[in-house]
């Protein structure tokens, strides 16, 4: 069973999951969309407070060349690309 990453990580560490991510991404015997974005995200969210998701949901957004990504979340605003709605 898959279950998404990130909002709590389901009691799994950042290192977990960022374990997991990156696991998912080497497998040949998956096909992963946008793996190039989906990399750049796990990267991002390496080096970041924010979850894992907010990363894709960021990449994905810079790749279509949207020029901010709006966000309630406080450590996804700390993130480059974010911005913070109050």
């Amino acid at each position: 069973m898959l279950r998404p990453l990130g909002r709590g990580g389901y009691g799994h560490s950042r290192d977990g999951i960022a374990h997991v991510v990156q696991g998912l991404l080497n497998c040949r015997e998956l096909i992963i969309e946008a793996s190039d974005i989906v990399r750049r995200a796990w990267m991002l969210y390496a080096t970041s407070k924010a979850d894992f998701a907010d990363c894709l949901i960021e990449r994905r957004c810079h790749a279509a060349e949207c020029h901010r990504t709006m966000t309630f979340d406080v450590n996804a605003a700390r993130t480059a690309g974010f911005q913070l709605l109050q």
